[in-house]
């Protein structure tokens, strides 16, 4: 809150990148049934695609609107300012409701991962994910700080065993015929891949939510969002290809193959024991970011009057105790589900809000031509039309993706689309609130 600004420990471009990079990307972690689904050549193609047409653009809306307006709730105002109260309650709660799949996610792949080392059973899983959660909560509690030295931290630890599968894997000799090698061959391969690869992509607007939290945010929300991106596409393509060396059949990729190729490289043993702690270490990080981003959201939709006082309320750190505490409770009920039961929910909602804030880019550049920008997305008119039009493109096709899944998971697309449509009548009982 406003009032408490000048307690609050802020973080700087290297902490900024960090925290960007666990909530985006996290490392190639969940990368690898892309390269089943759809064949190395189109998996490759995917990852060096949709940064062009969905991460790239977002990136760079996501630092013209950071950089300009520097707020605690980020898009959430964006919104608001551009399209009105409405609009900007929808972004909100589109973006409250995708987080909570969302962040039940990282919980249920950390004990995925931890699985390949111990046994453990149904109850095991479930407290495994709920200390995940309260340990990441009472990180939270003590401040951005603490958790940008984390993802610092989780970001050597996770990156630098990569970088040594990378060059070691790409020192090895290519298997003929690996890129004209196909994917499972299913007439969803193209989509499944698609909506992976998109996944691993989504995420660069959450850091926007911690405005007043950043150092120098006009220019740290530059350097953090478009040096994340090559960071993340680094990370990404460099152990696909090295990957692909050792293991040049498509259908031998699935979920946590990296450890598995690793021991085929001098001192792979170790590195493949490195890349499984990684794969640990990337997965709380994750959480532990995004829970950062996440729990700004209700605490100023508390001072707008949407949700309870109390909510709104923070520490000396400026963090909001009581949003992390209700939201961790929401997040501990849902690592009850599965990994794609969650995916389900979250890929509809989220993708609706994020149009939103692309409409928001356009309406307040026409609108209020004399704001201040000090990082403007490049390239004039056209560069404007391309940072908006192609990831607007990029949604459609995600929300068709959706639709068609449903058909196979008609009562959890029918969640998806109550999630969706639930703003309606949310925004008359929470204005009703308001008001009275």
């Amino acid at each position: 809150m406003a009032n408490a600004n000048s307690a609050i420990r802020k973080v700087g471009p290297l902490a900024l990148t960090a925290i960007l990079y666990f909530t985006v990307s996290g490392g190639p972690f969940g990368l690898e049934p892309a390269v089943s689904a759809a064949g190395p050549a189109m998996a490759l193609g995917l990852l060096l695609l949709v940064p062009l047409l969905s991460g790239l653009p977002t990136a760079l809306m996501v630092a013209e609107l950071s950089a300009a307006l520097p707020v605690e709730g980020g898009f959430y105002r964006w919104v608001d300012r551009a399209m009105g109260r409405f609009w900007g309650f929808q972004e909100a709660w589109w973006s409250f409701i995708s987080a909570l799949p969302d962040m039940a996610i990282y919980p249920v792949l950390f004990t995925g991962y931890l699985g390949q080392w111990i046994h453990l059973s149904v109850a095991a899983k479930f407290g495994v994910s709920l200390a995940v959660i309260w340990v990441a909560t009472a990180l939270n509690i003590l401040g951005v700080g603490a958790v940008g030295a984390t993802a610092v931290v989780s970001g050597v630890l996770v990156i630098v065993p990569f970088v040594l599968f990378s060059v070691l894997g790409l020192q090895m000799p290519a298997a003929a015929g690996v890129w004209n090698a196909h994917g499972s061959g299913t007439e969803g391969g193209f989509l499944i891949a698609l909506s992976i690869v998109l996944w691993n992509y989504t995420g660069w607007d959450n850091i926007s939510l911690v405005g007043e939290e950043v150092e120098n945010p006009q220019r740290s929300y530059p350097i953090a969002l478009l040096g994340g991106l090559a960071l993340i596409v680094a990370t990404y393509v460099g152990p696909v290809l090295a990957g692909l060396r050792l293991a040049p059949d498509p259908q031998s990729w699935s979920e946590g193959v990296f450890p598995t190729l690793a021991r085929s490289l001098p001192g792979g043993r170790w590195l493949s024991m490195w890349l499984l702690a990684g794969a640990l270490v990337s997965t709380f990080t994750l959480f532990n970011s995004l829970m950062l981003s996440y729990s700004r959201l209700p605490m100023v939709l508390a001072e707008d009057g949407y949700f309870p006082k109390f909510m709104a309320r923070t520490n000396r750190r400026g963090v909001p105790v009581m949003t992390l505490v209700v939201s961790s409770v929401f997040y501990s009920a849902l690592a009850l589900l599965s990994y794609q039961r969650l995916a389900v929910l979250y890929a509809l909602v989220y993708t609706l809000s994020i149009v939103l804030e692309f409409l928001a880019l356009w309406i307040l550049r026409r609108r209020e031509p004399d704001l201040p920008r000090p990082f403007r997305v490049p390239g004039g008119g056209a560069g404007l039309v391309y940072a908006v039009v192609t990831p607007l493109v990029v949604s459609a096709i995600v929300v068709g993706f959706t639709i068609r899944q449903g058909v196979s998971e008609p009562l959890w697309c029918a969640l998806a689309v109550a999630a969706a449509v639930s703003g309606l009548p949310a925004w008359w009982m929470m204005k009703r609130r308001r008001v009275e």
